[in-house]
């Protein structure tokens, strides 16, 4: 998806998030038709998908914003995230994972600047023979630590006995391409997307 993002930009065409995850959705099930099986294919584009659709309108990356509204932005897409990997996690690996909303907001802004010690870390290392392990390992180290407190949280994660054909997880994005263009506020995209991903498990319980 970035590359076809990367790509538009090159030939200086109109940008769309959506149709770059279209067409990189059709060009990987052409190469890898199993893929859509997988879980990790699934959740990918479900959850960005989501995150797209959550923030819509509500993105413009080159105005200067407050910090309240960056947080906002960030809850906005964990709720995304949590919205768009709830069935399929539910589904594939009987669990639902409330703790995920929290551990993505404290998570998610450091991904960049963790790319970048990453990079400077390779740069040093295989340029000029300086390892900076340790460095790289104790930040490693306090994620890990980090992740396995809120583990550890009561209510964090739940496990169920659900399985599901995994044909069904492609509902809740055919929906939300079908009401992409339609100017609904955050509330409504968040229950509206929660219910969707509720009516299955309903279904398949009591029906």
């Amino acid at each position: 998806m970035i590359l076809i993002w990367e790509i538009s930009n090159l030939f200086l065409r109109r940008k769309c998030a959506v149709s770059a995850l279209s067409f990189s959705f059709v060009i990987t099930t052409l190469i890898q038709p199993e893929s859509l099986y997988e879980p990790g294919f699934q959740l990918s584009f479900t959850i960005v998908l989501l995150i797209i659709w959550f923030s819509k309108g509500t993105i413009v990356l080159r105005e200067r914003k407050s910090f309240i509204t960056y947080f906002l932005g960030f809850v906005k897409c964990s709720l995304a995230a949590f919205c768009g990997s709830f069935f399929i996690l539910l589904g594939t690996f009987g669990q639902i994972v409330p703790v995920s909303i929290i551990s993505n907001i404290i998570l998610v802004p450091f991904a960049l600047p963790l790319m970048v010690i990453f990079i400077v870390y390779l740069i040093n290392y295989y340029l000029f023979n300086i390892d900076l392990y340790f460095f790289v390992d104790f930040i490693y180290t306090v994620i890990i630590e980090l992740l396995l407190f809120l583990n550890n949280l009561p209510l964090s994660y739940f496990s169920v006995e659900f399985q599901v054909n995994p044909y069904i997880y492609i509902i809740l994005p055919i929906f939300v391409l079908l009401l992409f263009n339609k100017r609904w506020n955050f509330l409504k995209k968040f229950f509206f997307t929660f219910i969707v991903s509720l009516s299955p498990v309903f279904y398949i319980t009591y029906f």
